[in-house]
């Protein structure tokens, strides 16, 4: 009787970024609903315009897409040599949160995400 009354809570499901890919209507994403994955911040929509940009640059081809926010990254960290080579250097780029440690060893952070109700959202939120 007590499991009864104790909501059934489903485990969470990952998949891949490559479940995020362009022209998936909201129909695919509700039926996604709660699915986790990670991506970078660019396919996630933190920074809109600039999604905006590649999206048409590219034909909303995902993959290009996802190639574009890592130069535009590379191209930062060249521009910042000297706390590279220090060691020193962190900052959220449209690829990840990168951060550089001892050797000029480049460390990257994806966020996490989920389809939420026909929307793509962090999780926790």
């Amino acid at each position: 009787m007590i499991w009864q009354s104790v909501p059934k809570k489903r485990p969470p499901i990952y998949v891949s970024s490559r479940s995020n890919q362009g022209g998936m209507g909201p129909d695919f994403r509700m039926e996604m609903d709660g699915i986790q994955f990670s991506d970078i911040p660019l396919m996630t929509g933190a920074n809109l315009p600039l999604m905006q940009k590649a999206s048409s640059k590219f034909a909303n081809d995902y993959s290009l897409m996802r190639l574009y926010a890592m130069g535009i990254d590379a191209w930062s960290l060249a521009n910042n040599y000297n706390e590279l080579t220090k060691g020193t250097l962190q900052f959220n780029g449209v690829s990840g949160s990168l951060r550089v440690e001892d050797n000029c060893t480049i460390y990257r952070q994806l966020p996490w995400m989920q389809f939420k109700q026909g929307k793509i959202e962090p999780v926790g939120q």
